[in-house]
C-alpha cells in the first residue's frame, strides 16, 4: 500500500517491538514516554515526540508502563507512505522535486522543530476523521510540510550493520528489550545480528557464558521483579504473562532457581516492607 494511516490506543506492553519496514514512517507519540530505539542510537521520548523513519531501518519505541491516561494506554500515531506515492507528489507538484530528492535519499531518521512538528501533528491527528480520499490530500499537506522542514531538522538515528563483538550484543540486547514480551525465534535474532543460528548460538555462548535462552529468561525475570516491586497489587500470573512466559508452571520454576523463592512468597515479602 503507499499510504496508510494509524491511531492506536493500547497498553505499554503491547506495543509492536523492533522491526523496520519498506516504507517511510512518521511516527507521533500523544500519551505515553519512555525510550526509543532507532538504529543504532538510543534517547529518551514524551508526549510529542515526531519522528521521521526512513525505509528498512530497525527501530521500536520501549513506553514506560507508570506513564499512561487514566485507562493505562499510550496513544500514538502512524503514518506510512512509499517512495511510488513521493514519486506521485513530484508529478503532481513538480516544484518539489529538490526537496523530495533529499527525502527520498535519507538514510537517517529525523525529528523537527517545534513549530513544524505542532504543525505535522494536528495535521495527523485530522485525518483520524477523515476518509481514504482525504487522507491522501492531508499526506501530500503533510510531506510538503516535512519538504520545508527537512533544513532544520536533525538526526534522530542511522544504522549500520556491524560486527564487532560489542557491538553485536548490543544489538543483541536492544533485540530483546523491544522483544522480549513476544516469542523470540533465535533464528530471526541471529539474522538480525548477521549470521546463523548455529554461529550465533556458539558466539552467544562464548561471548557472556550462557546461552541465548538463559540470558533470555533471566531478562524476562527481572522485568517481573520490577513489576511486582512496582505494583505488588498486579496479578502475578498477568505480569509473567505479559513479560513473554508461556506457562505459569516454568515461570515458577525458573523464579524459584534464581531468586530462591517462589514468585507468591516474594511478593508477600515486599508488601510487608
Amino acid at each position: 500500500m503507499d499510504l496508510d494511516y494509524t491511531y492506536v490506543t493500547l497498553k505499554p506492553t503491547e506495543q509492536i517491538g523492533m522491526h523496520a519496514q519498506e516504507s517511510f514512517e512518521l511516527s507521533a507519540v500523544i500519551t505515553g514516554q519512555g525510550e526509543r530505539i532507532i538504529g543504532d542510537t538510543t534517547s529518551q521520548f514524551k508526549a510529542g515526540d515526531l519522528v521521521l523513519v526512513p525505509p528498512n531501518m530497525p527501530h521500536c519505541w520501549i513506553f514506560d508502563s507508570a506513564c499512561t491516561d487514566k485507562k493505562g494506554h499510550i496513544v500514538n500515531m502512524c503514518l506510512s507512505f512509499s517512495h511510488d506515492f513521493l514519486d506521485k507528489i513530484e508529478i503532481c507538484f513538480p516544484q518539489t522535486h529538490e526537496e523530495l530528492s533529499v527525502f527520498k535519499n535519507l538514510d537517517h531518521a529525523l525529528t523537527f522543530p517545534k513549530d513544524a512538528g505542532d504543525k505535522i501533528i494536528s495535521l495527523m491527528k485530522e485525518m483520524r476523521s477523515k476518509d481514504q480520499t482525504s487522507r491522501t490530500l492531508f499526506a501530500i499537506e503533510i510531506i510538503l510540510e516535512i519538504s520545508e522542514a527537512l533544513p532544520n531538522s536533525k538526526n534522530a538515528g542511522q544504522y549500520q550493520l556491524t560486527y564487532s563483538l560489542d557491538q553485536r550484543l548490543k544489538q543483541v540486547e536492544i533485540f530483546v528489550a523491544c522483544n522480549y514480551a513476544r516469542q523470540i525465534g533465535i533464528e530471526d535474532l541471529a539474522k538480525h545480528v548477521g549470521m546463523n543460528k548455529s554461529a550465533f548460538c556458539a558466539f552467544f555462548k562464548r561471548a557472556t557464558g550462557k546461552t541465548f535462552v538463559t540470558y533470555l529468561n533471566e531478562y524476562r525475570l527481572e522485568r517481573v521483579l520490577y513489576l511486582l516491586k512496582s505494583d505488588p497489587k498486579d496479578n502475578i500470573s498477568q505480569i509473567a504473562y505479559a513479560c513473554g512466559f508461556q506457562t505459569i508452571s516454568h515461570f515458577n520454576h525458573l523464579f524459584l532457581a534464581h531468586y530462591g523463592c517462589s514468585p507468591r512468597t516474594f511478593l508477600n515479602g515486599h508488601k510487608q516492607r
